[in-house]
């Protein structure tokens, strides 16, 4: 088995793994969540109004993604980067609401936000 975003080859394939980081409960302010090669899920507590970040996306070329662990983001106001969210008909707008997200009050989604050009545009999908 092997560690890294290249992976390795080990008995049934290529293997990759990924650092967890938990960021735990916030409560005011912004939350940057700083990419690196292996850390690409992470999570996050609101216990208030707070501001999502994203550093550290690959440079233009390279795909890159984080996948966000959500805990009661309906609870609160939730400011994401500018960002292009899915809709389920394949086209984009610029909030979760409008692409017809309800995030929990009590509870976990999933936010899948990837970029192919450095963070210029920031692509996101909801998931439960």
């Amino acid at each position: 088995s092997g560690v890294g975003p290249q992976g390795t080859t080990g008995a049934t394939g290529p293997q990759f793994y990924d650092t967890f980081v938990d960021k735990g409960t916030v409560n005011s302010g912004t939350v940057t969540f700083a990419l690196g090669t292996t850390d690409r899920y992470q999570r996050v507590q609101a216990g208030g109004n707070i501001t999502l970040a994203v550093t550290g996306w690959a440079a233009t070329g390279t795909l890159s993604e984080l996948l966000l662990e959500c805990v009661n983001f309906g609870a609160n106001t939730i400011t994401f980067p500018t960002t292009s969210w899915i809709k389920s008909d394949g086209s984009f707008v610029a909030t979760p609401a409008l692409a017809g997200v309800t995030f929990q009050t009590a509870g976990t989604d999933f936010v899948l936000l990837w970029t192919r050009n450095g963070g210029t545009t920031i692509y996101a999908k909801a998931m439960r």
